[in-house]
């Protein structure tokens, strides 16, 4: 849903298709969509093609085209107009997008602060049920319709943080991509030049250039499968901000609730870093051996379908057979790894809350020697949180 609500964003949502009868560009409005707020923060403007797409197959003239100001032209010119030519790539990157980052920022930093209020009205809830005397009950019906109310701006505002990565995604694919073939272009230019002059032989020098071209279409393709990897990050680094704030938040709650247990059980949780990031590294070099025996495969199988009148001719089958499958079975084995250390990852993802909260909760009730009855609202309603994200 968001890449189709990138493609086709309602700001304005201008569609025109070319009618092949009459030879004529007809354009197509809808000004209520553009002048609806609801329907752009839930992205129902959207639902008409949806519906009709479920129903039927879409054709060329009841698809939108792109808008004005997502079309390549219009993003490389306005990235051209802003980039330095004695700045890097990247700072020219951030320089093109400072709105989209703020703006995202700004929404991830809210949608962190909102996660975290349901949790404080439901301390204050739980509180009002253990003494009745404390607060009112209107009050009490308040905080429950700002726990509705919270859930609902968080998620708002984590869709449109997706969303605005998404359409960032669009748009730094189309500049990488530019950039590369535009480069490329240019040497072509430049090395058909030199070597014409150089060799003064026409036909040696197309024969030179075939070869050169040859390698630049290699490179180009792979360029391009990178650029779209990292063009990937935009749409998901609002996730990563969200992370870092609500490792923030969540740290000085705890620490205004329970004191320095809440540090111990900070670095406990800090202990187990260095056992992911081995996990991690190890589950890496296992998915490049396994891409590696992928490719050996692949071209084992090619070579056997290439030749496969030759192999038939003189009864090679069982000696090609044998060569795949030790290929596959070497290719299984390192599948089998791949899933025991998905597991033991997954284990300790799991097991890591549990210990820290035995740690952090243990050490609070030894160092205060309180009982657990003034931790009992944070207790329930951490449970209640918990359930709920199960």
């Amino acid at each position: 849903l968001y890449k189709v609500a990138v493609l086709y964003k309602p700001d304005p949502i201008l569609s025109y298709f070319y009618r092949q009868n009459r030879k004529e560009w007809v354009y197509h409005k809808n000004l209520s969509l553009r002048k609806s707020l609801s329907g752009f923060l839930s992205f129902s403007w959207i639902d008409e093609m949806i519906w009709k797409a479920r129903k039927q197959f879409l054709t060329k003239f009841e698809i939108w085209d792109l808008d004005k100001s997502e079309s390549s032209r219009n993003v490389i010119r306005k990235f051209k107009l802003s980039k330095k030519d004695d700045s890097r790539l990247f700072s020219n990157l951030l320089k093109f997008f400072p709105t989209q980052i703020l703006v995202q920022v700004l929404l991830s930093l809210t949608t962190s602060i909102m996660n975290f209020v349901p949790t404080l009205f439901m301390r204050k809830i739980l509180d009002y049920i253990l003494d009745n005397d404390s607060q009112s009950s209107n009050s009490m019906w308040s905080c429950a319709y700002l726990m509705l109310a919270s859930r609902i701006v968080s998620a708002v505002c984590h869709n449109q943080a997706q969303f605005l990565g998404e359409r960032t995604t669009i748009r730094l694919r189309t500049i990488l991509i530019s950039l590369i073939y535009e480069k490329t272009l240019r040497r072509n230019v430049q090395r058909s030049l030199l070597s014409t002059r150089a060799l003064g032989n026409h036909q040696c020098a197309t024969e030179l250039e075939i070869e050169e071209n040859e390698r630049e279409i290699s490179v180009i393709n792979i360029m391009s499968v990178d650029a779209f990897k990292v063009s990937e990050v935009c749409s998901t680094v609002h996730n990563a901000m969200e992370a870092c704030f609500m490792i923030l938040i969540a740290f000085y709650l705890l620490y205004c609730q329970l004191g320095w247990p809440a540090i111990i059980g900070s670095l406990v949780l800090l202990a187990f870093l260095p056992v992911n990031f081995k996990l991690s590294e190890m589950f890496g070099r296992l998915q490049v051996d396994a891409m590696s025996l992928s490719d050996k495969r692949t071209s084992k199988l090619n070579e056997a379908l290439q030749a496969i009148k030759i192999i038939k001719a003189f009864f090679w089958e069982e000696f090609f057979m044998q060569k795949i499958k030790f290929v596959r079975k070497g290719e299984v084995s390192l599948l089998k790894k791949k899933a025991l250390l998905m597991t033991c990852s997954h284990f300790i993802w799991f097991i890591n809350p549990t210990i820290v909260s035995l740690i952090t909760f243990s050490l609070f009730i030894y160092s205060e020697g309180s009982s657990l009855q003034p931790l009992l609202p944070l207790l329930i309603s951490r449970s209640l949180q918990f359930e709920e994200h199960l």
